[in-house]
């Protein structure tokens, strides 16, 4: 598999090239932000320490999506 190849997450693209971490809208692809491999890590490290939280909102997304007449 190619490693450069990236991702496709909703309306989000990932990919991860030379240290560092595009994610680019599907929807307008002028708008990207891009981290350093350092910044990538601290934002991993943002997001496990409200794990919990983010948690909650996923299955929050879920239970949304659900058809409420089944």
């Amino acid at each position: 598999m190619n490693k450069n190849r990236g991702i496709n997450s909703g309306n989000w693209h990932y990919q991860f090239v030379e240290g560092i971490l595009y994610i680019t809208s599907k929807i307008q692809p002028g708008q990207q932000v891009a981290l350093t491999a350092n910044e990538a890590s601290d934002l991993l490290d943002y997001l496990s320490l409200h794990s919990e939280e983010r948690d909650q909102a996923t299955h929050r997304d879920v239970e949304q999506k659900i058809d409420p007449s089944l």
